[in-house]
């Protein structure tokens, strides 16, 4: 679901897998990332997870691979 204010995106994003898991959330504020973006895969595992100020990473990226292979 996106949720537009002015005509930019603002609020919360969230996009679901077709069993109605959550897929991935993130955070706009007057069309730029603001907060947390993270990513879940479809058994439910978290697998990335990100931090944005303004629209830039601000803060720590941190993502794990079909391996288990991570990364920070």
């Amino acid at each position: 679901s996106l949720q537009f204010k002015d005509g930019l995106l603002d609020g919360r994003q969230i996009r679901y897998f077709p069993d109605g898991t959550t897929q991935a959330l993130s955070h706009y504020k007057n069309g730029l990332m603001e907060g947390k973006k993270s990513f879940w895969s479809n058994s439910g595992e978290l697998i990335f997870e990100a931090s944005y100020s303004k629209g830039n990473l601000d803060g720590t990226l941190w993502q794990r691979y079909a391996d288990g292979t991570e990364i920070k």
